[in-house]
């Protein structure tokens, strides 16, 4: 599972570092950096396997260097890093029962620059290392004997999330299979089990073109999840119910003359899509991206909260909750609600999760800078030293309330 993700000179992060959780919130003001998070993912997944960053792709689009690194500052190196972790054997290359990957690549105005990676096996004593620059001496571990005889080495890549190349001389198909997993695991991890949801996801159309099934990973726009939906009943179906308990809805699909047509339907009434509140038609998408997850696979959701009433905020918050607690599902996301915060809080404090199994970041932008606390959440579902920025707006808003009535109660008794 992808377990860290890490950040240089990336828009408004000079330098910053994420641990996730099981769930894992992004919260703070307009403006301090939550939504580049999500972006630097979806950077990171549309250049793998390039030699440069992809800045003109399916979620990050028309944008050059100076505009995502740091300050517009061109002599800046951008940097990316993610760790992840795999609880399963690598046949043929160790025996241990898990690994971890802790890769990190460098780009600057002229394309790649650098990038390292290292795969540490058990308790870290076998390690394999690498490192290539675009200039200069690389870092390769010795050719690698497996039991059978066969012999595996090593060669430089440039590409992005590939940081080697390796050849095999002998028949062992284990640690072929093995070998290719370690080539690709970055990637795979990147593009394979991150699901990014975008805030425009609001459903427009009543009708979308049939296509071609391109799986989870292909879905580009609301027209890939639409097809995704409609051919997929066992999704469909979980979509439909988590929305009638989210928005007293459920949902349908009619196939007709090369297009599938979305309907929505309430006490038994059934009714094309864009008829349907925004609320419920920007619900589909991260219901489908969730539905669709593999255990231990990460879904990332910007502002779920949006043109949702605030008991549905909750009831979604809790949703994830079971998803992540009973399922494995990792959920990452940006929000402004405190429903849904205090809907996770009270998920710790009732013990259906555990408190480091909730990771909150507070970012608050400083002089053009992203500043990151990851706050701290005890067993009861309390924060140490608050939620910043949430309660004091409540409480600000009820004193001033409470002056504009005392001040108007003044005056009808002077007037009296």
């Amino acid at each position: 599972m992808l377990k860290e993700i890490s950040l240089k000179n990336f828009k408004i992060f000079e330098k910053a570092s994420f641990e996730l959780g099981r769930i894992t919130v992004l919260v703070g003001p307009g403006g301090s950096g939550k939504s580049s998070v999500l972006d630097a993912l979806s950077v990171l997944a549309q250049s793998g396997g390039r030699e440069g960053l992809m800045l003109d792709g399916p979620r990050v689009k028309g944008v050059h260097y100076e505009d995502i690194v740091h300050k517009h500052e061109e002599r800046r190196v951008v940097g990316f890093g993610v760790k992840t972790q795999l609880d399963l054997p690598v046949p043929g290359v160790s025996d241990a029962p898990s690994h971890t990957l802790d890769y990190l690549i460098a780009f600057d105005k002229d394309g790649f620059r650098e990038h390292r990676a290292t795969f540490s096996f058990g308790d870290g004593s076998f390690r394999l290392e690498f490192v290539t620059p675009r200039i200069g001496k690389e870092v390769l571990p010795p050719p690698l004997r497996a039991k059978s005889g066969a012999v595996a080495t090593f060669d430089r890549s440039t590409y992005t999330l590939l940081p080697f190349q390796f050849a095999i001389r002998g028949e062992d198909p284990a640690l072929q299979r093995s070998m290719h997993w370690l080539w690709g695991e970055a990637l795979t991890f990147l593009v394979g089990l991150v699901d990014i949801v975008p805030s425009q996801r609001v459903l427009t159309e009543n009708d979308y073109p049939e296509q071609a099934l391109g799986g989870k990973g292909a879905w580009r726009s609301a027209g890939d999840m639409v097809n995704e939906l409609a051919y997929r009943w066992d999704m469909r179906d979980k979509v439909s119910d988590w929305l009638g308990l989210l928005a007293q809805r459920k949902i349908g699909f009619v196939k007709a003359g090369g297009a599938i047509r979305v309907e929505a339907a309430s006490t038994g009434v059934r009714r094309p899509i864009t008829l349907e509140g925004e609320g419920v038609r920007q619900l589909i998408w991260p219901l489908a991206a969730l539905a669709a997850a593999d255990p231990g696979s990460l879904v990332a959701v910007e502002e779920p909260e949006i043109h949702l009433h605030p008991q549905a905020q909750a009831k979604f918050a809790s949703l994830m909750v079971e998803l992540a607690a009973k399922e494995g599902k990792r959920i990452l996301l940006t929000t402004h609600s405190e429903h849904i915060v205090m809907a996770f809080l009270t998920a710790v404090a009732k013990g259906e999760l555990r408190p480091d199994d909730l990771a909150i970041y507070y970012l608050r932008d400083e002089a053009g800078a992203a500043v990151v606390e990851k706050l701290s959440v005890d067993e009861k579902g309390m924060i140490e030293g608050g939620l910043k920025g949430f309660f004091e707006a409540g409480l600000d808003e009820l004193e001033g309330y409470l002056e504009a009535l005392s001040e108007r109660r003044g005056k009808a008794d002077g007037e009296a």
